[in-house]
């Protein structure tokens, strides 16, 4: 497994990649290129223009509009430097009168008096509402309508925010925090650009210095180059969550959809071979040493995105990601596996066996058993 690992070192870094067209990247998270599979095209389904490709080894943009989707429809941070209403409603956030309600339009939508202004509301992830709401906003209302999606250049946006709006909508059923209409309150529109505060280039008007001191403001830092192959760091998406979480109650938290906290489930078959360590982008698997003779896989769930790359690229087989949190220790790190030292009775070699599995043999051994034996005549 190593090997299949090591083939991809020289590809993979953790430097920030900037294509032809300046627009900066992180390849390193990319699913496809961790793995040398094409597992995901999230980002290239987002895409209003088709202006994603994917090879083995690397994201491409030919084409790009600002819309921000994919940055949103990435589990990883892929394209994390797109992403502007994530640094828009930090700024704002810092800035906003406490307990006062905000509106959050779209690009497209009518300026509108103090409003948070997007580029599509498909960035609108439940996330940055969340964000908005711990950070004293009083009501955040946001302004959608169907028809104007229908005709929008950023067209695939509208299912990302048909998804976050349920999410929201499911969390903030009955205490009127979020809700969405499909008009403003004619009184408080203006034509007057100026009222625009977080008009569409605004971050763009900042020094790269100043966006990423903001950033770390409140998200913590985030390295621009690591010279390690298969390095790892969080998605902005997920230290947003972090953030918030950090902020809640147990109760409160359990609240939340449940797909913000989950593990993955490590069936008998594990060999804690450590593919799934070495591989998850966010760092949330870990192999530690519990004793002398036994060890254990464990899951972060306050980082896991459930981007299910362990499961696909496990050689045993042994992961699924469907698994939930236990409710009653949802910020505490899961012990998904337990492995014993054994000792292979046919070749010698000390391997790791999951407590849980009656095999003998070490992995090696037992798959040659499965394997014809070949002759001349053959």
């Amino acid at each position: 497994m190593w090997s299949v690992l090591l083939k991809y070192t020289d590809k993979i870094s953790n430097t920030q990649v900037v294509p032809q067209n300046n627009i900066p990247l992180f390849n390193h998270l990319c699913l496809n290129v961790r793995s040398g599979r094409q597992l995901c095209e999230a980002c290239v389904d987002a895409c209003p223009v088709q202006g994603i490709s994917l090879d083995r080894d690397t994201v491409n943009i030919s084409e790009c509009v600002n819309c921000g989707l994919c940055a949103v429809a990435c589990p990883t941070g892929v394209f994390d430097h797109l992403w502007e209403a994530a640094e828009k409603v930090v700024n704002f956030a810092s800035k906003h009168q406490p307990h006062r309600s905000l509106w959050v339009t779209c690009s497209k939508a009518p300026l509108y008096r103090g409003a948070l202004r997007i580029n599509c509301l498909g960035e609108l992830v439940p996330e940055l509402v969340l964000y908005l709401l711990s950070h004293d906003v009083g009501k955040v209302n946001v302004l959608y309508d169907a028809q104007a999606c229908e005709n929008c250049d950023f067209r695939s946006g509208e299912l990302l925010w048909k998804k976050s709006c349920e999410q929201l909508s499911a969390i903030y059923r009955n205490d009127g925090c979020f809700k969405v209409s499909d008009h403003l309150p004619e009184r408080e529109q203006s034509n007057n650009q100026q009222v625009d505060i977080t008009r569409r280039d605004f971050f763009r008007s900042l020094t790269s210095g100043a966006q990423q001191l903001l950033v770390e403001a409140v998200l913590g830092e985030r390295p621009e180059k690591v010279y390690e192959p298969f390095s790892q760091s969080l998605s902005l998406r997920r230290k947003l969550f972090i953030h918030i979480i950090s902020q809640l109650n147990t109760i409160q938290i359990k609240t939340l959809d449940p797909g913000y906290l989950r593990h993955p489930e490590i069936g008998a078959e594990c060999t804690f071979c450590g593919s799934c360590v070495k591989l998850c982008p966010s760092g949330a698997m870990k192999i530690e040493k519990l004793d002398e003779d036994c060890l254990g896989l464990l899951n972060d769930a306050t980082m896991c995105n459930m981007c299910g790359l362990c499961a696909n690229t496990c050689p045993s087989k042994a992961i699924k990601v469907d698994w939930a949190v236990p409710d009653d220790q949802p910020l505490q790190r899961v012990l998904l596996a337990q492995g014993k030292r054994c000792q292979c009775p046919s070749c010698g070699e000390f391997f790791w066996n999951s407590k849980n599995s009656g095999a003998i043999l070490c992995p090696g051994c037992e798959s040659s058993r499965y394997k014809p034996k070949l002759t001349w005549d053959d």
